[in-house]
């Protein structure tokens, strides 16, 4: 997409959510549009909107977007996890896990923070993201792993930690090879290879 694309995405994520919000707020919801499939299209459209801001190069505003998806989540009865979880009135008693969707939208933030140079931020972040993958059925999120794997080891690289990003660019591979060699979306981990070849030269 082209800058002005971006742009006019944002507005139209914007006029969406409000929107949505108005809807949750007053309470309206039809048969297909109930309590948590609301709270799901909100989630998503606020991480849209962070999204079209990364795009734009905007970071602080796509950090502001994310940070609030993050409130949103925290405080939605449909979404978190309490000890009232567990109906079908709300997303966790029907099944469906958010806490993904939270792990993303920590790894995107770390991946800001590093582009803005704060490593120690970044760090926490893609240790936080990494945590949620690990805690739920990880073998469904095997490039998610192994991505931010290669993501610490970077950091590790930034900071010339170097026997640490070692240790984490060789966990990152093991996972990609032994699930998901060949992935032709997957570009990052010859490089890896490749460093892990010179350093060890």
């Amino acid at each position: 997409m082209r800058w002005g694309e971006w742009e006019e995405s944002i507005t139209a994520y914007t006029n969406a959510l409000d929107v949505l919000m108005k809807l949750k707020n007053a309470g309206i919801y039809t048969a297909e549009h109930d309590k948590c499939s609301s709270s799901l299209m909100i989630l998503s459209t606020m991480q849209n909107i962070g999204k079209s801001y990364t795009e734009l190069g905007i970071y602080e505003k796509a950090l502001e977007i994310y940070s609030e998806v993050i409130r949103f989540y925290r405080a939605d009865e449909m979404l978190r996890y309490s000890e009232n979880s567990g109906s079908q009135n709300d997303c966790v008693g029907r099944g469906i896990d958010t806490s993904t969707d939270m792990a993303r939208v920590y790894q995107s933030m770390g991946k800001l923070y590093m582009y803005l140079g704060n490593t120690v931020k970044s760090m926490d972040l893609y240790l936080q993201a990494l945590s949620i993958f690990r805690s739920i059925d990880s073998s469904q999120y095997i490039f998610d792993i192994a991505s931010l794997l290669g993501n610490i080891g970077w950091l590790h690289l930034k900071k010339q930690e170097f026997e640490e990003a070692e240790a984490v660019l060789n966990e990152a591979l093991n996972v990609y090879n032994r699930n998901g060699e060949g992935n032709p979306d997957c570009p990052i981990f010859p490089a890896i290879e490749l460093f892990i070849e010179c350093w060890k030269t």
